[in-house]
């Protein structure tokens, strides 16, 4: 596996592995960020907010083992689209307890950072993609 592609994965692992966890140690506050985009009512909450910390660490493990490389391009693609489409859905909406990108609690506009993160990331898992599919032919 490239040198790239490797670090850009440590890179993800990192990042989806301290969004769970905050995820967890903030229950009460993450499942306040997701009740206020005003997707979920109060019913589906629960299921809503274990769906989006179960997929997190699930993708840090198909990160981990790189044979899964286009499982994991896909799956985090995936991810950082719903996460990128449900953030537009909000754009210029001050939320009190902030986006929930990657720990993110605190109050702000939803605005163009946010979803430059969420392209860059997804730029990143194209870049694996690339990079993998070109080594694989060599």
């Amino acid at each position: 596996m490239g040198k790239i592609s490797f670090l850009i994965r440590c890179i993800f692992i990192c990042i989806f592995l301290y969004s769970a966890i905050w995820k967890i140690i903030n229950w009460e506050k993450y499942k306040s960020v997701v009740l206020s985009y005003g997707i979920v009512g109060e019913g589906r909450l629960l299921l809503t907010s274990l769906v989006v910390v179960v997929s997190e660490i699930g993708l840090v493990l198909l990160l981990i083992k790189s044979d899964f490389w286009k499982i994991s391009s896909g799956f985090g693609s995936l991810l950082i689209t719903v996460f990128t489409i449900i953030l537009l859905t909000k754009y210029g909406e001050v939320l009190v307890n902030g986006c929930g990108c990657i720990g993110d609690d605190e109050l702000h506009q939803i605005g163009f950072r946010d979803i430059l993160k969420n392209i860059i990331m997804l730029m990143g898992f194209v870049l694996i993609v690339m990079i993998e599919k070109t080594r694989g032919q060599t």
